[in-house]
């Protein structure tokens, strides 16, 4: 698959990136449209070393997902996964929650493998805006 990898020697486009496998608890996402936000141009500056695939912001298509219900729906990727039990999840502020894990694997390639359904936000329409 293709993928826009980060690595010492700056942002490349792979196109024989290794196919993702989503972990049980998991939803294979086939993005059709990535963003490039402010935390993508500093992660290419060096900000916190980071090295691999770029491009957290995305919508696309749930091609495997547990719940089959999901299958064939169109979503956008969320960067943090509240657990909507603390402070501030309570204040609706989840996303900025210190307990918060961000999305492992970004949208930036073929597949997303490492989206849960609370980093999903399903549309209903039959537009994508």
């Amino acid at each position: 698959m293709r993928a826009v990898v980060l690595r010492g020697s700056g942002v490349t486009l792979e196109k024989d990136y290794p196919d993702p496998t989503p972990k049980p608890d998991e939803a294979l996402i086939r993005p059709l449209l990535c963003g490039v936000c402010n935390t993508d141009l500093e992660l290419a500056r060096g900000y916190m070393g980071f090295s691999g695939v770029l491009g957290h912001e995305f919508v696309g298509v749930v091609e495997e997902a547990p719940d089959k219900g999901l299958i064939g729906k169109r979503v956008a990727g969320e960067i943090n996964c509240p657990c909507g039990e603390c402070q501030f999840c309570m204040g609706g502020l989840g996303t900025i929650a210190p307990t918060a894990p961000c999305l492992e694997s970004p949208g930036g390639t073929e597949f997303s493998p490492t989206v849960s359904p609370c980093q999903c936000k399903t549309f209903t329409s039959s537009r994508i805006r």
